[in-house]
């Protein structure tokens, strides 16, 4: 499924990010400890483990465990996304929702700041702090 078609199961847009926030906040309380990368230069992959680019072979080298994704690819993927073409995506959480879901999303700030300090190194429990919501 591809992320409009997620979305569509939801009766809003303003659902369908809330029920990504659960799934994040769920897997930051599953994998506290989990280290998505061990570099700032890192590249955050939706389908994959964290990456730099390496100018001299000219190609990405993993910088962080094997994993199914990031918080939001693994958060995603737990909803049923599955299409390639969308996982290969290079853009933020932010515009990745903005171009496959819709224009009109409201993508919280807390989502890119959990995604961006992600990026750089710290758990999934400490990011999950980073949301604004009741994660009873």
């Amino acid at each position: 499924m591809n992320l409009q078609q997620i979305a569509s199961q939801f009766p809003s847009c303003d659902d369908f990010v809330k029920a990504l926030i659960q799934e994040v906040i769920k897997l930051g309380k599953e994998k506290p400890d989990f280290k998505y990368t061990n570099s700032a230069a890192s590249v955050c992959f939706y389908n994959g483990p964290a990456k730099v680019y390496n100018n001299s072979t000219q190609e990405y080298e993993i910088t962080g465990p094997e994993c199914k994704g990031c918080i939001f690819g693994q958060a995603l993927q737990n909803m049923g996304w599955d299409d390639e073409k969308e996982m290969k995506l290079r853009v933020d959480i932010e515009d990745l929702l903005y171009s496959c879901v819709s224009e009109e999303l409201k993508v919280p700030e807390q989502l890119l700041l959990v995604q961006r300090t992600q990026d750089v190194g710290p758990s999934w429990g400490d990011c999950i702090k980073l949301l604004r919501v009741n994660n009873g």
